[in-house]
């Protein structure tokens, strides 16, 4: 437990002083709150069906972002190049298990996600003039970080599918995905029947699903937990056995 303690306290500080980290979790996402937040202000009206405002909806959208950015950028990027470096070989000297070692890196990218939400609803409140009481803040943070959990370990996952080299693209082009087609930059409300059935079953729309429901939205929070949980069960699945064979090939 301690050793586990140790090496988070160590890559919350590595992490956090990464310049590309900063750029894809709070850059991007801040900068396309930015940009879209005023484009689509002039029409809030067709926001509406979930009872939210443009300002409101897209804050926790970018929040959203934010979490997806941040814990897969924590988790993904990070833990390819530690295996590029020999870094994970390295742990394998301590009393640290790989599960333990995992585990690590999936309570990181749920904590990094943190000040990336509260960047971005500062600038909502400040700039796009959100009104947000601190219970309401509070919910939303906290429906959000339940929620970040399968992306954090979906970093994991993409973590021992990708080399050091590739990590940065497949992760950014992912990301994009997930957001665009998750209805992240626009209301899944406004997509033809086509892309709004596939943006239901993204897990970005589920993750700001929770979000909008604990702003006041109207949507049914149920389906959100299950999908949510579903994919959990899904990718840990996955990066557990990516890591037993990663610790395999290692030690042979």
């Amino acid at each position: 437990m301690t050793a586990t303690l140790t090496v988070l306290r160590f890559e919350i500080v590595r992490t956090s002083r990464s310049r590309r980290y900063l750029i894809f979790a709070f850059g991007f996402p801040a900068l396309f709150h930015l940009v879209f937040s005023r484009a689509g202000g002039s029409a809030a009206a067709r926001y509406r069906p979930i009872g939210l405002p443009w300002p409101s909806h897209f804050m926790v959208s970018m929040m959203a972002y934010g979490v997806l950015s941040g814990s897969m950028n924590a988790g993904g990027i990070r833990l390819a190049a530690d295996r590029a470096s020999g870094w994970t070989r390295h742990l394998r000297n301590i009393p640290l298990s790989a599960v333990s070692y995992v585990v690590g890196k999936m309570t990181l990218g749920v904590l990094l996600t943190l000040p990336v939400m509260a960047v971005v609803s500062l600038l909502a409140i400040v700039d796009g003039h959100v009104t947000l009481s601190f219970l309401s803040w509070l919910a939303v943070m906290g429906a959000l970080l339940l929620g970040s959990l399968p992306f954090a370990v979906l970093g994991v996952l993409l973590g021992y599918l990708m080399t050091a080299d590739t990590g940065a693209p497949i992760t950014g082009g992912i990301l994009f995905v997930l957001a665009d087609f998750g209805g992240l930059f626009q209301p899944v409300a406004s997509m033809p029947a086509g892309l709004r059935t596939l943006a239901e079953l993204t897990p970005t729309f589920h993750l700001a699903g929770l979000g909008w429901w604990a702003l006041g939205g109207r949507t049914d929070v149920g389906p959100h937990l299950l999908a949510l949980a579903l994919d959990l069960v899904g990718f840990a699945l996955l990066a557990v056995w990516r890591m037993r064979v990663d610790e395999a090939r290692a030690g042979a």
